[in-house]
């Protein structure tokens, strides 16, 4: 990604403050050259960096950090995928906030997925399909986890969110995923009924371990009648 972009001035009269110089004898001139900050994208407008293609949703000034929301990420063959926290764009930062629809399906090479820190939502069939993907963990700030998000992942085995604002885990989830048990959502104290109806609506899962404290209120929302399969409710 480019943060600066030539100013370029052949035996002109403008001098710049900070600017490189290279003499051309050959030519007898002089090419002078200034580099000036690009400015910010503007909300609405995608850019890609490396294998991964952002869309900016709030925007970033001098001294503020912007957001942006995840689009896609290509397989590129990394095994080990990490949603990062932060990017640079242009030379301003932006926290990642958001995994839209579709992000991550079908990728076939990933095995692990690590949820950046700053994520809020993971859009719905956002990590569909991903043959073999063993262990999702992280997501310290996620609040919603979209329809179909992890499904037809027939390898996952670990699910692991540390957020302690995890609202809601939309329907069928999980669907699909056979090798999937156990579900840790340990931290959030924001679970509703609501929340995870049919949320693991299709899957294999047998127990959530859930704090401790809320045990007694999660076992009324994770009822085969709400949340479509029946499983045990653990601290």
């Amino acid at each position: 990604e480019v943060n600066y972009y030539a100013v370029i001035e052949i035996d002109g009269e403008e001098v710049a403050e900070n600017y490189y110089s290279f003499y051309m004898p050959a030519k007898d001139i002089t090419l002078n050259v200034r580099f000036e900050r690009l400015k910010p994208l503007e909300v609405g407008e995608s850019t890609t960096i490396g294998n991964s293609t952002y869309t900016i949703t709030a925007a970033a000034l001098e001294n503020t950090i912007g957001t942006v929301r995840l689009d896609s990420l290509k397989d590129d063959g990394t095994a080990a995928v990490v949603i990062p926290d932060i990017v640079e764009i242009r030379g301003y930062s932006y926290r990642v906030t958001t995994v839209a629809g579709r992000a991550l399906a079908a990728n076939q090479t990933m095995t692990s997925l690590k949820i950046g820190a700053y994520v809020t939502s993971i859009g719905s069939y956002a990590v569909l399909g991903c043959k073999n993907l063993t262990k999702v963990y992280g997501g310290a700030r996620l609040k919603t986890i979209g329809t179909k998000a992890f499904a037809s992942c027939p390898k996952l085995k670990s699910f692991v969110i540390s957020s302690t604002v995890l609202s809601k885990i939309s329907s069928y989830t999980f669907s699909g995923d056979k090798s999937l048990k156990t579900i840790y959502v340990r931290k959030t104290t924001k679970l509703t009924k609501k929340g995870v109806k049919k949320s693991l609506k299709g899957s294999k899962i047998k127990t959530v371990k859930v704090k401790k404290s809320k045990v007694r209120k999660y076992k009324k929302y994770f009822t085969k009648k709400n949340c479509g399969r029946k499983v045990k409710v653990k601290k």
